[in-house]
């Protein structure tokens, strides 16, 4: 997330509407988006039941990164499996 969406983030106080459990994924070794940022916007949200996960040598496309998406489907997963209990 780059300053001028995360003010626009900010302004609309994206964060603070956030009312269910909430799962956050990133990458350790992003470049498009601040992992400062995702912190900054992790602290925000104010339920109590928020989940993020890093995943440390992986760049911005999760999804498409061979070596990780296995592993980030399984997170997701067991996220949803743990929650869809409560």
């Amino acid at each position: 997330m780059n300053d001028k969406a995360f003010a626009a983030f900010k302004q609309e106080r994206i964060a603070d509407r956030i009312t269910t459990p909430s799962l956050i994924l990133r990458s350790g070794l992003d470049k498009v988006v601040s992992n400062s940022k995702i912190d900054e916007f992790f602290q925000q949200i104010p339920v109590r039941d928020k989940t993020m996960i890093t995943y440390e040598d992986a760049d911005h496309m999760l999804f498409q990164d061979g070596e990780y998406i296995s592993l980030v489907i399984n997170d997701i997963i067991s996220w949803l499996d743990i929650h869809s209990k409560k």
